[in-house]
This record gives structure tokens, sequence and C-alpha cells, in this order.
């Protein structure tokens, strides 16, 4: 009876041992498991590559292309305006009878009351040669329309040339259009150098059309209009140059000013 109770005793004992070892073999899972939940690095190295891809798109993404400047510079009795917007910039003047673009430009007003000069300048420092027609309709009254060349955005300052359009009443109503060459001596104060009377084979339709083509050598401008050379050349001392298109209204108590001109570049 007694060596029963011992190996009784002894299995029960055995049993104990193994039970506290299936014990100990659970809670060392834990841990494992627990280490499982912590990123490998693999992980981290993803997300490191994930966060820069955004980076390399944004430095290798192009560049947006920035917005042609215009090129006109705007002028109103003396002074220079504000700049022009970038779009379709000449439509800005519309107040003023101006608009175009590029290869045209209008000038375009009726019964006008006031005085002033009115036009606009372009750089045109690193041009050797110009060429465009101005279209003047003879509806043309009590104005002048101005094409000049300076050193300054400003077509009447001193040592500024060109030529000034204009129509001059004859008897009966009638009237002559006469090409000026002029240039500015004092500020606003303009000589007549030379001058042409237009003839009709200038003339298409209702238009007076007058070719010019500007040509830059050194410090002097020659010039031609409708393919006949002026005699004499300008000269400009400077670094730089400005074209100028420019009209000035001059009513009287009997007309109102009016005029419709195109400007056109090849």
């Amino acid at each position: 009876m007694a060596k029963r109770t011992a190996i009784l005793a002894a299995l029960i004992g055995l049993m104990g041992v193994m039970v506290c070892v299936s014990c100990i073999s659970a809670t060392t899972v834990t841990p494992t498991l627990v280490t499982l939940v912590v990123p490998s690095p693999t992980d981290l190295n993803l997300t490191a590559a994930l966060t820069a891809t955004p980076t390399s798109l944004l430095i290798n993404a192009p560049s947006e292309t920035p917005a042609a400047s215009c090129p006109w510079i705007a002028y109103r009795n003396g002074e220079v305006t504000p700049s022009l917007s970038n779009e379709n910039c000449l439509d800005d003047l519309r107040d003023i009878g101006i608009s175009g673009d590029a290869k045209q430009i209008s000038f375009s007003f009726q019964r006008l009351s006031t005085l002033g000069t009115y036009g606009i300048c372009q750089d045109i420092s690193n041009k050797d040669e110009l060429k465009f027609t101005v279209a003047i309709h003879d509806s043309i009254v009590s104005t002048r329309f101005l094409i000049m060349i300076g050193p300054e955005p400003i077509p009447t300052k001193e040592s500024s040339r060109g030529f000034r359009i204009q129509p001059e009443l004859l008897k009966r109503g009638q009237k002559d259009i006469w090409v000026k060459l002029i240039e500015y001596v004092l500020d606003d104060y303009e000589e007549d150098v030379t001058q042409i009377q237009a003839v009709p084979d200038w003339k298409k339709i209702d238009f007076w059309n007058f070719d010019f083509l500007l040509q830059f050598s050194g410090s002097e401008v020659h010039t031609s209009m409708n393919k006949k050379a002026f005699a004499q050349s300008w000269p400009l001392n400077t670094s730089t140059r400005y074209l100028c298109f420019a009209y000035q209204p001059l009513p009287t108590a009997d007309n109102a000013a009016e005029l419709k001109a195109l400007v056109t570049f090849p």
C-alpha cells in the first residue's frame, strides 16, 4: 500500500512538472509575437521611398512657360503710362482708339474735340532695318499722324525725328495729304525739314498707303517712303532707339478731329 502511494505521488509530481513546462513555453511565445509588431528595416525603407517620390516629381516637373511681355509702351500727352498687360496688350488702349496685335495696329476715333498726343512706342535698339505700311483713310480731319524715331519712348522730345502725315484743306472742301519729315529741336517744338505731297498713285480705294523703310547704320538713320529715298539721313547718336506711332487731334470750332489709320508689319 505504501508502495502504491509512492508511485501515485511520483506520477502526480511528474504531471505537475509537465504542466509547468507547458506554462513556461506558452509564456515564452508572447515576446516573439510582440516583436513582430515592430516595423522591420524593409518596412522603414519602403516608407522612406514613398515619402521621397513626391519630392523627386516636384523637382523634375516642367516649369510653366512665362507669359510673353508686351513689347509696346503707351504714351499720353508727354508722359509714359503704366505697363500694359501681357495678353492682348494693345486692347488696353481702346479708350484712346488704339488696338491690334503684333502684325496690325489700328488707330480710330470720330468727332474728337480734345487736344493731345497719344500713341505707342517700342524699343528697336537691336534692329538694323524696319519695314511697315501706314494706311490713312481719306476721312482724316484736323488730325496729324506721327511716325517717330528717338532715344526714348517719348516721341516729342529733343533728338526725335520722323514723319508727320496730315491733311490740308483746300477750297471747296477738298484736301490734300502731305507727308512731312520733321525733327524736334526743343521739347514739343518741331521743325519741318522737308515735305512730300501724296500723289493719286499712292491711294488704294479710300486709303492713302505709305510704305516706309528705315535702315540704321552706325549713328545714322536712312529712310525711304514708297520707294523714294529721302536725301537727308538722320543723326541718332544714342545707344537706344524707339519707334513710335502717335496721333495729335487738333479740333477746331468748325471741325472735330477724326482719324482711321492702320499700321501693318510684314
